[in-house]
């Protein structure tokens, strides 16, 4: 970053920090960064050559199948992951109809015996109603999978 450029402000264009992988790629590269890269014919029919082209062949074929092993483990993790999202929100849906249904059960059970001395009919009825929601709730959580 520049003296002149304020932390908080986005780079420049040309001027944007490498991030950590290009730092490592660049590393990497070492002494042969600034070697140039087209080879003639007898550069290339040269033994040493071809023992450094084959060194590098085996080593990043040693690399796709590393990084294979990795892709295939992640899409195994990325799907077991998915498949456990869904069980807790499906759990989680199980658990607030439970809560609900007891609380407004236990609710309605409770204001029956107001209203039940009040008015006689709409008292059972909403007892009624509240038993139902109450036993509703226990079967949704212990019996419904």
């Amino acid at each position: 970053m520049d003296k002149d450029q304020n932390p908080d402000e986005e780079p420049i264009d040309g001027q944007e920090e490498e991030t950590s992988s290009e730092k490592v790629h660049n590393r990497r590269k070492g002494a042969y960064q600034k070697l140039r890269r087209d080879l003639s014919e007898e550069e290339l029919n040269s033994s040493g050559t071809q023992k450094m082209l084959l060194s590098d062949l085996d080593r990043l074929e040693e690399e796709v199948v590393n990084l294979r092993k990795f892709k295939d483990k992640f899409h195994e993790k990325d799907k077991n992951e998915a498949v456990l999202e869904e069980k807790l929100s499906s759990s989680l849906s199980k658990e607030i109809l439970y809560s609900v249904a007891i609380s407004l059960g236990a609710t309605l059970i409770g204001l029956s015996n107001s209203i039940w001395a009040a008015e006689n009919i709409n008292g059972e009825i909403i007892l009624a109603c509240g038993i139902v929601l109450v036993i509703g709730g226990l079967i949704s959580k212990f019996f419904w999978k």
